[in-house]
């Protein structure tokens, strides 16, 4: 497992939960992260579609945890516009690529994205 300090992440545990974080630090047994957050696939009642919303990892909790390697199933890198959402949000830096900035160019603004 190659991860460097403010690498982010898609981190799949032992008993199926996924979830995006950054790494703070790497020790030989376990990881500390931050600012992880579970993608929840939500259906749109309006049009049908389904859109994805960012929800606290663990649920009702902030700062950061340590996670022990044994109970990781894999760890992989994200696709832009999941990491543009992901720092886009209060979870992530504010830092998003050009070519996808929110229409009203408020990088900080909380927003859903649509799955095609």
């Amino acid at each position: 497992m190659n991860l460097q300090e403010e690498d982010i992440k898609l981190f799949k545990l032992t008993t199926g939960e996924e979830f995006i974080a950054r790494v703070v630090s790497v020790y030989d047994d376990y990881i500390t992260l931050k600012g992880a957050i579970s993608i929840q696939i939500v259906p749109n009642q309006q049009t049908g579609m389904v859109q994805t919303m960012m929800m606290p990892f663990p649920m009702f909790t902030t700062g950061q945890f340590d996670i022990k390697k044994e109970h990781l199933m894999f760890v992989i890198n994200i696709e832009e516009n999941t990491l543009n959402s992901y720092n886009s949000s209060k979870f992530g830096s504010g830092i998003i690529t050009a070519k996808n900035l929110p229409e009203d160019n408020d990088p900080g603004k909380f927003r859903k994205f649509e799955l095609n």
